[in-house]
């Protein structure tokens, strides 16, 4: 078994693992798709008011059209040129000038100038804070850009400050009940999951939900948005069977309102098999996700991120499934997308090029496997520098198969180095550093060197007890591991010891009819067994 390289595990490769979860591909970074939910359902808000000057009007109006066509080239000299316009017509510091860099800021966003677009829309913010003032529509929409930028950037605590604001301009004056104020609800509960806050989340996309309902109808577009989304909080913190009629509704609703061949419903598609495969549906996740592919090859082209997000997202399921062959081929093609879309260095490669060299490992590609996990380190040290956890994550990945493929002169400095960079980033009480001595720990009782695999046992015990309590499963399989060191190491009596108080623990916990608490068991009775010949023949040679 080799587990994800972006997940934890302090399981020996060999040995039972108590969360099977851990053993999936790891879904691409926006494998389950959360959106920003709006009245209009437009994530930016772009501004437009009647001047009744006829140019600069139809300008504004063809920089809105080009833009919600997702021509966003074409949109972007237009949006300049209204820019300039609105100088000339009415000033630089007009309300009208506010909007119309409003509009080239969200325009920027849209194609990744990040930079620009935050230049353009601070000084829109400026401008609608002298024009209109402090309370105004105007300066909610700039604030709503802004936050959405930032939240984009990884700034989350700047751009909470500014929904915050955003929200309490629009709740005085549209009043508590209003889709605008359901919109920003939404968008601040995204927010708050893209911070890593998911229980914070809930409320705000449930309280979004029901004021959508109210005020647009059950079968509305931005409510399918707020149940997708509150599905994607469910499935976060493992609340897997609240989350799954959620998603059913949310593509109800979308198939009825948008027709079954829109991007909304195939991203529905994906949630549902997402979450699907999370629960080892296979036969029910895959064509789901061979639908949304569909959908997103033929509105958006073969070559787009959504079409690479799910193309992963197969992959992993096939993989699930023991199709490799067609799963590698998927994960190429993924990875193929991303390199032409982002670069042959970026970070939006790192998790496809997890998924397939663990793929290859499960089809013995030790060699191929070895170029990939590379590969992946490179780019990380490259990205992040050579003391970042992602490094130490792709330095565990390739110990571990160095130790699967028993090149232990290459393991063990690669180990040790992930657990150098881990005890220096996290400190020593850390399950990531568990992991890491659990795996120096495997690689020595290979070696036969048993004492100092003991040490390391020792140490990642300590740490799941200090984390966990003394009664939990990861304890309990650390107390495996020891176990069976004991039993490497002729020590029969100690491998009993542990292997029985394991045992009482799993019991506990998971029941005596646990395929855990059964296998102890047997290795109980094989020791006892063993125990009692070796006395009998003491006694026997005695006499």
């Amino acid at each position: 078994m080799v587990h994800s390289a972006l997940k934890g595990s302090s399981v020996s490769d060999e040995k039972e693992n108590v969360a099977s979860e851990n053993d999936m591909p790891k879904s691409k970074r926006i494998s389950f798709f959360t959106e920003v939910a709006e009245p209009d359902n437009s994530s930016r808000r772009i501004m437009f008011e009647n001047t009744g000057i006829h140019e600069f009007d139809e300008l504004m109006q063809k920089t809105i059209v080009l833009f919600c066509g997702a021509r966003h080239d074409e949109a972007l000299p237009v949006a300049e040129e209204v820019r300039d316009l609105s100088h000339e017509q009415f000033g630089a510091r007009s309300s009208q000038a506010g909007q119309a860099l409003n509009n080239l800021g969200v325009v920027h966003s849209e194609m990744g100038h990040n930079k620009q677009a935050n230049e353009n829309l601070k000084e829109a913010h400026a401008i609608m804070m002298e024009s209109q003032g402090k309370v105004s529509l105007g300066r909610a929409t700039v604030l709503n850009n802004l936050a959405l930028l930032l939240t984009e950037m990884c700034k989350y605590d700047d751009a909470l400050a500014l929904r915050k604001q955003c929200l309490e301009i629009e709740l005085k004056l549209l009043g508590p009940e209003h889709p605008q104020v359901a919109a920003s609800l939404n968008n601040m509960g995204s927010l708050m999951k893209d911070r890593g806050d998911n229980k914070e989340a809930l409320p705000f996309f449930l309280r979004s939900q029901r004021l959508f309902e109210k005020a647009l109808g059950p079968e509305s577009a931005p409510v399918a948005t707020t149940l997708n989304n509150t599905a994607s909080v469910y499935i976060a913190i493992g609340l897997l069977d609240e989350a799954l009629p959620c998603l059913r509704r949310s593509y109800q609703i979308r198939e009825k309102v948008c027709g079954p061949e829109h991007c909304a419903v195939a991203e529905s598609l994906n949630n549902m098999a997402e979450l699907q495969r999370k629960q080892g549906q296979l036969s029910k996740a895959e064509p789901k996700f061979r639908r949304a592919l569909q959908i997103f090859e033929t509105l958006l082209g073969p070559d787009t991120v959504n079409v690479s997000t799910v193309l992963n997202n197969l992959a992993g399921c096939l993989q699930q499934m023991d199709q490799r062959v067609e799963a590698e081929q998927l994960f190429v093609r993924a990875l193929e997308i991303d390199e032409a879309l982002y670069g042959t260095e970026s970070p939006e490669i790192l998790v496809v090029l997890y998924n397939l060299g663990d793929l290859l490992i499960s089809q013995y590609k030790f060699s191929e496997a070895e170029v990939v996990y590379k590969r992946a380190l490179q780019i990380a040290e490259k990205l992040y520098g050579t003391m970042h956890l992602e490094v130490a994550k792709d330095l565990f990945t390739l110990g571990k198969l160095y130790r699967e493929i028993k090149q232990y002169a290459s393991c063990e400095p690669v180990l040790l180095r992930s657990l150098m960079i881990r005890e220096s980033e996290l400190g020593e009480r850390n399950k990531d550093v568990a992991e890491s001595l659990d795996e120096l720990g495997f690689l020595y009782q290979q070696q036969t060197d048993y004492n100092k695999a003991e040490i390391y046992f020792k140490r990642s015990l300590k740490i799941y007890e200090r984390l966990h309590g003394p009664r939990n499963l990861m304890v309990a399989q650390s107390l495996i591991n020891i176990g069976e060191l004991m039993e490497a190491k002729n020590n029969q009596r100690e491998a009993e010891h542990v292997y029985g108080e394991a045992q009482t623990m799993v019991g506990e916990i998971e029941g005596q009819d646990s395929p855990t608490y059964m296998k102890l068991g047997v290795r109980l009775k094989e020791l006892a067994r063993l125990r009692q010949s070796a006395m009998k023949k003491l006694t026997d040679d005695a006499s």
